[in-house]
């Protein structure tokens, strides 16, 4: 099954749609996804250090991988990562597994966790978002604002890029051959699961229990009190480069996502006016990606009612997004002929 396509879904759809061939049962999958839960939930073990976060932030964003060796890299990290001391040994857990003690009980690591890739993909960018936090947002890219406009600047290259396909993206070359075209797809899927789980982390920081996730310690949660504002105003601020890089990573629930909070803020701001433009045009893309014509009508209304524009166009877009291609070729045609004046059938 392919990586990025798995990294596109959440965990638990990712676990239910290994195939039989993968010889996982289902008590196994259920097993390998209470850990994951698990994991996420318990209190960080703070085994993660600044060398592995920019192991993995290397690859992510230039596509470098530091470690070599006989053994994959990422499976590595997940094994340099656990304590000695923490290991409880194969005989008080599950036969053929590790059991890690941890906050709250000991946590069983199964070993086909150990071979599932996405899965230790899903791992490696949750360790990573959280060593951002509990270090400050200070990491190998550099103090707290040399980290945020790092990951801005590729997030806006990327952007570009969506824009101009002829823009040449240093960071992302290679990608003409197969291999490479699915490390980039790879790693733009790493990319958005990283900023989703900062975000997440950020907010449960700064604004409390997320998602029964643990509280960090007492420092972290003031810092982060203290610079909610900045955090707050840099997502804002990069989430229509991230909706673009959503609809590029062929991910249109990223978009969808970060469009709604982004079209939430806008409001809340009371700064409605030209710039919603280009949100909803993704957004309407996005949607209809995902088969969502009452989402794609709900937004039409929302437009009308909030700014007074009529997205007369949009009705077109829903046709398409229920299936309805025919009518929808036809509406096209007519709204090209209004708008050009000129004859559009076919």
């Amino acid at each position: 099954m392919n990586t990025f396509l798995i990294l596109s879904l959440s965990i638990c759809v990712t676990l239910m749609c290994l195939p039989p061939c993968s010889n996982h049962s289902h008590p196994e999958i259920e097993e390998i996804s209470l850990v994951v839960r698990r994991h996420m939930s318990r209190p960080p073990s703070s085994t993660f250090h600044p060398q592995d976060f920019s192991d993995l932030i290397s690859f992510i964003l230039y596509g470098s991988q530091h470690r070599g060796g006989k053994e994959p890299w990422l499976e590595r990290l997940y094994h340099s990562c656990q304590r000695l001391e923490k290991r409880e040994g194969v005989s008080s857990g599950r036969e053929g597994g590790v059991c890690v003690s941890g906050a709250g009980g000991g946590v069983c690591v199964p070993r086909v966790l150990l071979k599932t890739e996405a899965v230790l993909w899903q791992w490696a960018v949750w360790e990573a978002a959280q060593f951002t936090v509990l270090s400050k947002l200070r990491t190998p890219l550099g103090r707290a604002q040399d980290t945020f406009q790092t990951i801005e600047g590729i997030i806006r290259s990327l952007a570009a890029h969506s824009l101009n396909t002829e823009q040449e993206l240093s960071q992302w070359s290679g990608g003409d051959t197969g291999s490479g075209h699915h490390s980039n797809q790879l790693r733009l899927a790493l990319l958005l699961q990283f900023l989703e789980n900062l975000e997440k982390l950020m907010y449960n920081a700064y604004e409390g229990c997320a998602n029964a996730l643990t509280a960090p310690p007492k420092g972290i949660r003031t810092f982060f009190y203290t610079n909610r504002q900045t955090c707050q105003d840099w997502l804002t601020r990069i989430r229509l480069a991230l909706m673009r890089v959503g609809l590029l990573s062929g991910q249109p629930a990223v978009t969808v996502r970060h469009g709604l909070d982004l079209l939430t803020e806008i409001q809340n701001s009371s700064t409605l006016g030209p710039e919603l433009e280009a949100p909803l045009v993704m957004l309407v893309e996005a949607l209809c990606e995902l088969h969502c014509p009452e989402a794609i009508q709900g937004l039409a209304a929302w437009s009308l009612t909030n700014t007074g524009k009529s997205l007369a166009w949009v009705s077109s877009v829903a046709l398409q997004a229920e299936g309805r291609f025919e009518k929808a070729a036809v509406e096209y045609q007519e709204q090209l002929c209004a708008v050009t004046g000129m004859d559009c059938s076919i």
